[in-house]
């Protein structure tokens, strides 16, 4: 564990390193967390400088142009804190000279925060080298292939010394609160867990129970070939009985429902579900929706409905009045089909086709 820095007068100085196709909820946790540090100081505490990798307007997942404060300068001497966001496309970040800075900024006792896809860059910078680590659970089995010199696991924050790892989306407020206690204490740490509502400071975003949180990283583990409930439970050294009660308390749903709908949302990139697509495709003879609906309710009764998408060239938002139309989230796709009535047959061998990838 590194030492905590001295209190000083000066602000810290931090780079916000920011990578096109960043996540625009990891960045504003971040720089709400550093503004409610100054804010409890009533000084600047915290001064950042945002700096784009590719361009001073790098541009956010959502579609939302940043107006960064200056591009990212190889010869810039790197602040005391450097946090480095990455979401989409981090491989178009991974240039030699933004490489080169991060391991310069470590060898100057940076400390450093990669957030979301972020921490492939570290690791190709070959700052994790035999260190544990979290990425992006979408990267997760990828960065296993790809850096098995890295211990990458499916956690929320991970800090190695001066380096932290982030998984991204909401665990970014572990990060901070966690860095924030590190840099400027408990009770600023406290106050900026009030600033964000979370009222209660022995509460964890994450699940606490560790043979839970054990049970969720075996069959992570285990997604393409999925083990029997009673060899996870095993695993976690708990009876079947005791994990069917603690997922029940902790998420509302059994085990086995939790475990099917953790492999049909995995990474699409990482081609894990197309197996498990293509039983799906074979189950669908029909060419009725009805039909389609029933088979993907019988691989999956507990998907996520959502609202509206379209299928190719099938508008759901123009479906006729009276029709109702049923959503279904497989395998990171969302999936839709109108529940009372035939899709034209094209429509419906787009379906089928999709389905059997």
């Amino acid at each position: 564990m590194s030492r905590r820095p001295e209190p000083s007068s000066k602000p810290v100085l931090i780079d916000v390193i920011l990578a096109d196709g960043f996540s625009m909820l990891t960045t504003t946790l971040i720089l709400e967390a550093l503004r409610f540090v100054n804010l409890a100081h009533r000084r600047k505490a915290f001064d950042w400088t945002i700096r784009g990798v590719q361009s001073q307007s790098p541009r956010a997942s959502n579609g939302f142009t940043f107006a960064a404060q200056r591009s990212f300068d190889s010869d810039a001497y790197p602040g005391e804190l450097v946090f480095l966001n990455a979401s989409y496309f981090p491989d178009a970040a991974a240039s030699a000279e933004l490489l080169a800075w991060l391991r310069n900024a470590a060898r100057h006792g940076a400390w450093i925060a990669a957030v979301d896809t972020a921490p492939l860059l570290l690791a190709q910078a070959g700052l994790l080298y035999r260190k544990k680590a979290t990425v992006h659970w979408e990267e997760l089995g990828s960065a296993q292939e790809r850096f098995p010199e890295v211990d990458f696991c499916s956690t929320g924050v991970e800090q190695s010394g001066r380096l932290f790892t982030c998984s991204g989306g909401m665990a970014v407020l572990d990060l901070m609160l966690r860095l924030v206690a590190q840099h400027q204490g408990d009770d600023i740490a406290r106050y900026v867990r009030e600033c964000f509502f979370l009222k209660d400071a022995e509460t964890s975003l994450f699940v606490r129970d560790r043979k839970l949180s054990l049970a969720l990283s075996v069959m992570r583990q285990f997604i393409d070939a999925p083990l029997a409930l009673e060899e996870v439970a095993a695993r976690c050294n708990m009876s079947p009985r005791q994990m069917q009660r603690r997922f029940v308390a902790e998420f509302g749903v059994p085990p086995s429902s939790f475990y099917t709908a953790l492999r049909l949302h995995a990474p699409r990139s990482a081609n894990a579900f197309m197996p498990c697509r293509s039983r799906l495709g074979r189950q669908i003879s029909s060419s009725t929706a009805a039909g389609i609906g029933e088979a993907m309710k019988r691989a999956q009764p507990h998907l996520h409905l959502c609202d509206r998408y379209a299928i190719g060239k099938y508008d759901l938002r123009a479906a006729p009045a009276g029709r109702s139309t049923r959503m279904f989230v497989l395998g990171g796709f969302v999936v839709a089909v109108s529940s009372r009535s035939a899709l034209p047959s094209s429509q419906s061998a787009s379906v089928r086709r999709w389905c059997s990838r």
